[in-house]
């Protein structure tokens, strides 16, 4: 919804479905864990102490991630679908469906040349069909080859 820039009743419903799918399971932790310190006769005394050490720690963490000092941790640890993407991505079948586009040349992408003297090397892009939405254009609307001409654009499709 953010990428779309459209605010109405559905993006209000489903963030409120989120808030209470994310603020349940949190309550529900929040409730076992103060029984489970009632209950436990050596944390009982220290109750006050563990809910402001908490509370300072979800501080601490909630500005971390503010200002992107967890963006290194992320880059770390590598994606859980990234070996299901690699997976899909370095199959045979993954490149003759790409090969039997129309207008796509066979062969490696790897003999493209940036500076060729031949300008279309790798073939010409085939035109935009078969789009169903389009985000950041001018009034998202669609966008012709022709209209692209001589710019630099980055396409970006999402599946």
């Amino acid at each position: 919804m953010g990428a779309t820039r459209r605010y109405g009743p559905g993006a209000i419903g489903l963030t409120l479905a989120f808030s209470i799918g994310t603020a349940v399971p949190l309550a529900i932790v929040a409730l076992a864990g103060g029984e489970l310190l009632k209950r436990v006769r050596t944390l009982r005394g220290q109750t006050r102490l563990i809910r402001r050490v908490g509370g300072v720690i979800l501080i601490a963490m909630c500005l971390a991630m503010a200002v992107n000092l967890t963006d290194g941790a992320q880059r770390l640890v590598p994606g859980y679908m990234s070996t299901l993407q690699n997976d899909v991505e370095e199959k045979t079948f993954a490149e003759n469906q790409l090969a039997a586009v129309k207008g796509v040349p066979t062969g490696n992408l790897g003999d493209c040349t940036a500076n060729s003297s031949v300008p279309d090397r790798c073939g010409r892009a085939p035109a935009f069909t078969g789009i169903t939405a389009w985000l950041n254009t001018p009034h998202d609307a669609p966008l012709s080859l022709a209209d692209l001409r001589g710019e630099v654009v980055l396409v970006d499709f999402w599946t």
